[in-house]
C-alpha cells in the first residue's frame, strides 16, 4: 500500500490523537522506562535503545 507522507501523518494523527513527533516522542519515553527498570543497563544503553525506536516501525 502506497500513500503520501502527508496523508500518512493524518492518519496517525486522527488514531493517535497527536501530532507524529509527539507520537515518536511518546513511544521512546515509554520505551526508555520499561528498559530503565533492568538494573543491568546503562542509562547510555537505554538512551540509544529509545532513540532507535521509530525508523524502523514507520519503515515500508
Amino acid at each position: 500500500m502506497s500513500m503520501s507522507q502527508h496523508h500518512f501523518c493524518q492518519l496517525l494523527k486522527q488514531s493517535t490523537k497527536v501530532a507524529p513527533y509527539q507520537h515518536l516522542i511518546q513511544q521512546r519515553v515509554e520505551r526508555a522506562k520499561q528498559l530503565l527498570k533492568q538494573p543491568k543497563l546503562t542509562v547510555t544503553y537505554v538512551a540509544i535503545e529509545a532513540e532507535q525506536i521509530g525508523l524502523e516501525k514507520y519503515s515500508p
